[in-house]
């Protein structure tokens, strides 16, 4: 829509350390003059680098996005685990599932521990895939609850 403004319109992200893809980014774009259902197309051109190989190309990828409403007020969705497309897993496919998981692993260390999710109903439902009770989700039990969301395309422990 022409009266939808985004802040910022372009910024510059810090270098990454870690390697390629260990290190997903978040970007908080404030839009103005926009109302759910609207439409937007967000670009991104950056340089993909292997400061071991000595090379760099430059990359872009864009996104269509559908503006959604927040219907709990919180300001934000993703990593709030809110109701993005419904409940826990439901209308995800098992690896959409799976990286949903994962963002919970907020120091980066491949675990996934129960505190990191947000007291709301999802961390039910990872409480339920922790299956030896020690507050962790390892790889296996992220495994097991993937395939059983895969297995009946909903709610892995329902």
């Amino acid at each position: 829509p022409g009266n939808l403004k985004a802040n910022p319109e372009q910024s510059v992200a810090a270098e990454v350390k870690e390697p390629s893809d260990a290190n997903p980014r978040e970007f908080a774009v404030e839009l103005t003059g926009a109302k759910p259902g609207d439409v937007m197309e967000l670009t991104f051109h950056y340089f993909a680098c292997s400061d071991e190989e000595g090379w760099c190309v430059p990359a872009t990828q864009s996104y269509e996005i559908t503006l959604k409403a927040d219907e709990n007020g919180g300001g934000t969705m993703g990593r709030s685990f809110g109701r993005i497309r419904g409940q826990e897993g439901n209308g995800q496919t098992p690896e959409e599932f799976r990286e949903r998981i994962l963002l919970a692993d907020v120091d980066g260390d491949g675990i996934v521990h129960l505190e990191d999710f947000p007291p709301m109903k999802f961390r039910e439902t990872m409480k339920k895939a922790d299956q030896d009770h020690n507050g962790i989700l390892d790889e296996k039990e992220i495994e097991m609850a993937v395939r059983r969301m895969g297995n009946t395309g909903r709610n892995p422990n329902s």
